[in-house]
């Protein structure tokens, strides 16, 4: 399961059932990166498997990233998707509307934008979507509403930047809008 013919320097942990291992995944595979993905299915807790957290991430998260045959070279292993697909970007030299390189201060803005879908958007819709519909049951309106107030006004501001306005990143990069669906998914009730 290799994102490209070239012999790949890294290997990609990842279950897509993770939203931030998918954003990782379309990133490599859009971008044609000799990458190796691994799957690590998350639903069996194979990411806490003492092999994973010993050499891979003692976090025991998805998606990280290993750089392979080291040789006299200590093992470098990262956590964190907008991490992965910066280091990535860099290493492979992708094109500039992923991820700047010649302007510095709109790489800050779409380095800032992933940072931000991490860190503003990310735990409430996933907080929403565990709560809506549980399998057999009705949803719990007061957590879902609980965690749907820090949502308004990140996704406000996500619309508001696609759509050319002042807030976040609104730059020509597009790393940031890989991860949208992810959130849509995520505040989709399950079906019962």
């Amino acid at each position: 399961m290799s994102s490209s013919s070239r012999s790949p320097e890294w290997r990609l942990h990842v279950d897509p059932m993770s939203q931030p291992s998918r954003c990782c995944l379309i990133f490599a595979r859009c971008c044609a990166l000799p990458v190796e993905e691994r799957l690590v299915r998350i639903h069996k807790g194979e990411q806490r498997d003492a092999g994973f957290t010993a050499s891979v991430n003692p976090l025991a998260k998805l998606p990280a990233l290993e750089k392979l045959g080291g040789g006299d070279q200590p093992p470098f292993t990262l956590p964190e998707s907008a991490a992965i697909v910066a280091l990535l970007a860099d290493v492979h030299g992708v094109p500039e509307h992923w991820m700047p390189r010649s302007d510095r201060l709109q790489r800050a803005r779409v380095e800032a934008a992933l940072h931000w879908c991490v860190a503003t958007r990310r735990r409430p819709a996933t907080r929403t979507h565990a709560h809506t519909s549980p399998p057999g049951g009705a949803g719990n309106d007061g957590i879902t509403s609980h965690a749907g107030g820090p949502l308004a006004p990140a996704l406000a501001c996500l619309v508001s930047s696609a759509s050319g306005g002042k807030q976040a990143a609104r730059g020509r990069a597009v790393l940031g809008p890989l991860r949208l669906p992810g959130a849509c998914q995520h505040m989709t009730p399950r079906k019962t």
